[in-house]
């Protein structure tokens, strides 16, 4: 889920982590997902998506059609080159934290932040 081995470790070692999914799980996420993308047109609030181009989990073209399809005036899709699902939990995610933090504070009333 993520490129740093350091969080692929303490990933490994997590006594809580769930590491399979159930069959129920799965059907009820594709439920979920076909539903939500069904949807799109109705989102209409600000749209920060961030999606990694090695996800092995979620598919980077559904994000970007999410987006593309989002009613939303004020949509931004961000790609992060060879990152992986877990993207706050890659090497890089100083810069993502940045990211986030940027879109956020350009949305954010003068005096507010």
């Amino acid at each position: 889920m993520s490129s740093d081995e350091a969080m692929r470790s303490e990933t490994r070692s997590d006594p809580l982590m769930v590491r399979v999914a159930t069959p129920r799980w799965f059907h009820a996420m594709m439920k979920v997902q076909s539903e939500v993308m069904r949807r799109a047109e109705g989102f209409t609030t600000p749209l920060l998506c961030l999606t990694g181009s090695a996800d092995p989990i979620a598919d980077p073209t559904a994000s970007e059609e999410f987006v593309r399809r989002a009613a939303s005036l004020d949509k931004t899709l961000r790609s992060y080159p060879d990152l992986r699902h877990e993207l706050l939990r890659e090497t890089s995610r100083q810069q993502i934290f940045n990211d986030i933090y940027q879109w956020i504070i350009k949305r954010t009333p003068s005096g507010v932040a």
